[in-house]
């Protein structure tokens, strides 16, 4: 089957059973539920209004943009450059954010809290994402979307071990290459250019192993799924179908990044969310919040046609 034939009957599932757009936009929004819960957990709300009033100020007044800055914390100076620009650190202190105001969350609480809401975040993905793709190969192999959830959490532990191999496969060789460079480097005197040179070429080794696992071992999550398969299996499959396939495996992961790199690149979504739950202006608040419905509405759509076209395509991988 060509590519034009899955991306229609991707197009045409997705349409069809609108759970998987529905799960990839809960996949989206779960970490903005996430960031809010944290943010009032915290108390930082009320520093977030302050900033994003900020902001606004900031923006609506051009004469502010050539401002000098002199402020010292690093997380505002970094907020600065990155986020608004020149001038904007001071303008903070006009609106009450100053390094006393803030010094009461960069506390050992916050770091607690914050991983809590992380762990939280980490096993809610975990368990939309299982239920996302066993829904996408239920679609695929033309089966029911019976007991979702049931099934989902039956598939967490294959998932889980085969992102743990991942890790792995991905990982080990950072480690090994990482210490072996230390220990050079340890040694001083010539060891120091041996072990520049060492971690030149190893760096360069390590883009091309990257590569090749990742076009290898492309398909193993998505066989996880449509045969239920232990991921050990999934593996082993993957590197079979790929093997003399790699230009073809190429061609299917180019079209799913292109189809979620529209996704992504919609707009100023992160703007979006913080207008959306800090804004000021009740107006802009309203615009912030449908502009960042609209995003996810876009963003899961794409994003569920791009994983169910991979779904169809590593089914037909081997038809002719």
């Amino acid at each position: 089957m060509s590519a034009k034939n899955n991306f229609v009957d991707a197009v045409h599932t997705a349409n069809k059973h609108r759970s998987t757009i529905l799960l990839t936009g809960l996949q989206a929004m779960l970490l903005v539920l996430v960031f809010i819960g944290f943010v009032l957990h915290t108390g930082m709300y009320g520093i977030g209004k302050q900033v994003v009033a900020a902001v606004e100020s900031y923006q609506s007044d051009p004469s502010l943009h050539n401002a000098t800055s002199n402020v010292t914390n690093p997380f505002i100076a970094q907020f600065e450059n990155d986020q608004v620009g020149p001038g904007f650190g001071e303008y903070l202190k006009q609106h009450g954010v100053t390094e006393q105001t803030i010094a009461p969350f960069f506390t050992w609480r916050t770091v607690w809290i914050a991983l809590g809401y992380l762990l939280a975040w980490l096993l809610l993905s975990l368990l939309l994402t299982t239920m996302l793709y066993v829904s996408i190969a239920r679609a695929v192999n033309k089966k029911p979307q019976k007991e979702l959830f049931a099934s989902a959490v039956q598939r967490i532990g294959p998932y889980v071990l085969y992102s743990i191999l991942c890790a792995l496969l991905y990982g080990l060789p950072v480690l090994i290459v990482g210490a072996l460079l230390v220990g050079l480097g340890m040694l001083g005197g010539f060891w120091i250019a041996i072990a520049v040179i060492t971690g030149i070429l190893a760096l360069i080794g390590y883009i091309v192993y990257v590569v090749f696992i990742s076009l290898r071992f492309y398909f193993a999550p998505y066989i996880l799924f449509l045969e239920n398969t232990s991921a050990l299996q999934a593996f082993k499959k993957s590197y079979a179908l790929t093997k003399g396939n790699m230009l073809r495996t190429l061609g299917v992961f180019a079209i799913e990044a292109a189809i979620c790199y529209v996704g992504y690149s919609l707009g100023p979504y992160s703007t979006a969310i913080l207008h959306a739950v800090f804004g000021s202006r009740v107006l802009v608040m309203i615009a912030a919040i449908l502009l960042f419905i609209l995003y996810v509405l876009i963003y899961s759509t794409l994003n569920a046609i791009a994983k169910i076209y991979v779904f169809y395509s590593c089914k037909r991988f081997g038809e002719k």
